[in-house]
């Protein structure tokens, strides 16, 4: 819509600047010009018409909760064959979807003629300057964008209709959702990616995994992504309970974190059985291939020796067993308390949690498999390879250290209610963006 209001006015960037109110800034960000959630062109006194149209028009109108969390503004995303009809809907700027609706063509962020990267999706002079016009080669985006000053215009009439008209009510409904998802902003942060990288991979698996919640008319999303749902159980303790039944109140919380204790036991026992792990699963006081650090109560491998499925499994017992020796033997199994009563926020049942714990492990084994291609030809054990081993591990370890995150990178959870009264809590496990884009 910019991009053509400039071309059929034969507007220069700079005038329409100034008329929404920008041309004062001297550095101004993406996010303070962003097309994306134009919240900034409340400011606009000269064009008010316009400001209301274009923010009307905008992602953030279809979804103010969820905007940032499904699409970015980064840079300019389009399907060529929309382009060159003259038309790019928002909704190709979520990251989340992979191909047009309309064509089921790639959608892309480049220029075709040099594979440049396009303009951010926002009201810069880069973008405008020449609009549809790749800032490196200066060729246009598509031939239709060719206007002469003088020349009519040849922009077809498509309608956001049909398929993105689908999508877009979808967008609706999610915004419409009463979810609640504590940890959202912190789910897959892996440090290790750079921050546009880990913040489009969140965006992506986020969409997929509202995709799951609520039936969207195409698929989502191009990260593996697991969700499983569960009917949160009722509440059934009052609040202040009579008399006399204070102590019976608190039996059914042991009992339940004795049948918590035998549901990971049971995993635990089914895991070792499968990958055929030792009965005591411990760490030989020469440390054999596994490097332990009793202090920070972390386990990383020296080489690319090492079973990533052993050295999944072993993180998973640091993050779930309580004064947990991998030296000495196996003692009486205590849970830590923050595992053992998840999710915190909300009850779930014995089931939810018994797959909670289970992605856990899946996780982390999945983890170890990314950090052994990583590893390479280092070897711990070889005096020149020790610095670059260390460094190697600097970046690696925070995934595997309990104490830096109680759960693996890719789990989270959030809840939603079902009617009735009833909750339903969604158990999402998605890859780490280490893992998804392989170093």
């Amino acid at each position: 819509m910019v991009a053509k209001l400039l071309l059929a006015n034969q507007t220069a960037p700079r005038a329409m600047l100034r008329q929404f109110g920008l041309a004062g800034q001297q550095h101004p960000t993406v996010g303070s010009r962003s097309l994306l959630d134009p919240a900034w062109l409340q400011r606009c006194t000269m064009a008010p018409d316009l400001a209301a149209l274009i923010g009307a028009r905008s992602f953030s109108a279809l979804s103010p909760q969820w905007c940032r969390s499904l699409a970015d503004d980064q840079t300019f995303r389009y399907c060529p064959t929309c382009l060159g009809q003259g038309y790019q809907s928002v909704l190709c700027q979520m990251s989340g979807l992979q191909r047009c609706p309309i064509h089921d063509e790639p959608l892309i962020a480049h220029c075709q003629a040099c594979g440049a990267a396009t303009p951010p999706y926002a009201v810069t002079v880069e973008a405008f300057e020449q609009p549809m016009v790749c800032c490196e080669c200066n060729e246009h985006f598509a031939p239709i964008w060719r206007v002469e000053p003088g020349a009519g215009f040849t922009w077809s009439a498509v309608q956001e209709e049909g398929a993105y008209a689908r999508l877009a009510g979808w967008v609706q409904g999610v915004d419409g959702l009463q979810v609640k998802w504590p940890d959202h902003l912190n789910w897959l942060g892996d440090p290790r990616g750079g921050r546009a990288l880990v913040q489009e991979h969140r965006r992506s698996a986020t969409a997929a995994a509202f995709a799951h919640a609520v039936r969207a008319p195409r698929r989502l999303g191009d990260v593996a992504v697991r969700v499983l749902d569960f009917i949160n159980p009722p509440t059934i303790a009052p609040m202040n309970p009579p008399t006399g039944q204070q102590e019976r109140a608190v039996e059914p919380a042991q009992g339940g974190r004795l049948a918590r204790t035998s549901i990971y036991k049971s995993i635990r026992r089914h895991v070792r059985r499968i990958a055929r792990m030792p009965g005591e699963l411990q760490i030989p006081r020469d440390h054999g291939e596994l490097v332990w650090s009793s202090d920070f109560a972390l386990l990383m491998p020296r080489n690319a020796r090492v079973n990533p499925v052993l050295h999944g499994l072993q993180t998973w017992r640091l993050r779930f067993e309580e004064h947990l020796n991998l030296e000495a033997p196996l003692r009486s199994l205590a849970l830590r308390p923050a595992l053992l009563d998840w999710p915190v926020e909300w009850q779930a049942s014995d089931t939810a949690w018994g797959h909670f714990v289970y992605e856990c492990l899946r996780l982390d084994i999945g983890m170890a498999r990314a950090l052994h291609r990583a590893i390479g030809p280092l070897d711990y054990g070889r005096p020149g390879d020790r610095a670059a081993w260390l460094e190697l591990m600097g970046l690696w370890y925070h995934r595997f250290n309990p104490a830096a995150r109680l759960t693996p990178d890719g789990l989270t959870a959030f809840r939603r209610p079902a009617g009735s009264g009833a909750d339903i809590t969604h158990l999402v496990a998605a890859e780490s963006a280490v893992c998804a884009h392989d170093t």
